[in-house]
């Protein structure tokens, strides 16, 4: 049976890699400690210090002080935050009692300042425009800014919600996701890519700087995580011996364990191969980057590169900025992409590990939803109600429809062909993988 397995985040997850709303932090760790030597060779292949002022403990303090600002102009952010601290529940201490009243009174701000559309056309018509000039809010809330008091306290909510005084575990962790959505690597990395797009100096040093720094991370963490693979529980010992009508799109950078390069697909680029943009070349196989088998290796190679940004000379890590709409850095990504619906389309069963099929990759969705007519799909993710409400609403099944059933041991539930298993991949057994290609009844 022709079987595609659809890899997100969650598999390298195993191997102690981070998701996306933990990497912002995982970046700035490295950058302090273990690839302090890469980052400063980042900077002086670009310029030096005073012309790569990226920071990213700077870029969270920053979202800490636009914190009021974007909870008011964002309402689904503004959801995932209010959801974040649902944890905390009765009897939260003062702090996290006191970050709740904040919320709620931002959201009492942004529903008042939103009109109804009959009084947005009213309003339309009183300024003598039509109704498609019509207003839907009163206040334009850019650069709104919290009280000095409130302000500081995000603030160091943000620079650690770990450390704080007075909160308990589930407080800091709510907390701690409420930084985490409001300081998303992929929005970053799409924010600077904008800035590089356009050709602006400033944002085109921090692009490369942060997107090299990414690269490298991963490269390395590539090497520590393969250390691990035979003792780790992961998914990809599952994928060891794949048939010839087995293949993988995976969305990870990471090389942690040898895949069938004729039959795998890497959505959004790798840490084994770079672009010389100006020649458009994408540079694979370069045994500068091959055989480095550790930090002082990888650091090396950046040292090599015959970088220069004033001379146009720019080299790209083969690392595709993860915004709704792909931007193609190079030709051979449209081929990559190309294949990858051809894989779907050729298709009997796609199973789909640690991907949450996120608004963000929009590009893909479209993709599966074109591929998935006709076919049996298995997601697995332990995020249940998340993932059922992202599939459902992306393929167009009706929730309720699906019934709730045991599989090899594991509640699912599915219809006849949809089967979704709340479930980590390094937890999904031999005999389930073997339940979901025979049919799940």
């Amino acid at each position: 049976m022709k079987t595609v397995y659809i890899l997100g985040a969650g598999v390298d997850r195993a191997l102690g890699l981070p998701l996306a709303d933990g990497l912002l932090k995982e970046l700035d760790s490295f950058v302090k400690g273990d690839g302090k030597a890469i980052s400063q060779a980042l900077k002086n292949k670009l310029g030096g210090g005073r012309r790569v002022r990226f920071s990213f403990e700077k870029y969270v303090s920053n979202q800490g002080e636009n914190f009021a600002e974007r909870v008011l102009t964002d309402p689904a952010l503004a959801g995932v935050v209010e959801g974040a601290l649902t944890k905390v529940g009765e009897g939260a201490s003062d702090g996290a009692a006191a970050i709740q009243v904040v919320l709620e009174k931002l959201r009492a701000i942004r529903e008042a300042n939103e009109f109804d559309e009959e009084t947005a056309n009213a309003v339309a018509a009183l300024a003598g425009e039509s109704d498609e000039m019509a207003d839907h809010t009163m206040l334009r809330m850019r650069g709104i800014a919290l009280n000095p008091a409130p302000r500081t306290a995000m603030l160091r909510i943000f620079r650690d919600a770990q450390s704080a005084e007075g909160l308990s575990e589930d407080e800091k962790s709510a907390l701690g996701a409420v930084v985490a959505a409001m300081t998303n690597f992929e929005e970053l990395l799409t924010e600077l890519f904008a800035g590089f797009y356009t050709n602006k100096g400033t944002e085109t040093r921090n692009y490369l700087y942060v997107s090299w720094l990414l690269w490298a991370y991963m490269r390395w963490k590539s090497l520590s995580g393969q250390e691990g693979l035979a003792e780790t529980p992961n998914f990809y010992n599952k994928l060891s011996a794949l048939s010839d009508d087995e293949s993988i799109i995976t969305f990870n950078y990471t090389s942690l364990c040898e895949l069938p390069s004729d039959r795998t697909v890497r959505f959004h680029g790798d840490c084994v191969s770079y672009i010389r943009q100006d020649r458009g070349e994408l540079i694979e196989g370069d045994e500068a980057v091959t055989g480095a088998k550790d930090l002082e290796a990888i650091e090396a190679f950046i040292t090599g590169l015959d970088m220069s940004v004033e001379a146009n000379r720019i080299f790209l890590p083969a690392v595709v900025p993860p915004s709704a709409m792909k931007p193609v850095i190079n030709r051979a990504f449209i081929s990559r992409w190309s294949r990858a619906e051809r894989m779907m389309m050729d298709a009997e069963l796609l199973v789909v590990v640690g991907y949450a099929f996120n608004r963000i990759d929009s590009h893909f969705n479209d993709l599966f939803r074109a591929a998935a007519p006709g076919k049996r799909i298995a997601v697995v993710n332990p995020d249940a109600d998340g993932t059922r409400l992202a599939v459902c609403g992306l393929l167009g099944v009706a929730q309720e429809t699906l019934s709730n059933v045991t599989l090899a041991g594991v509640p699912v539930q599915r219809s006849s062909n949809l089967l979704l298993l709340p479930a980590k991949g390094e937890h999904i057994s031999d005999e389930l993988i073997a339940q979901i290609r025979a049919g799940w009844p």
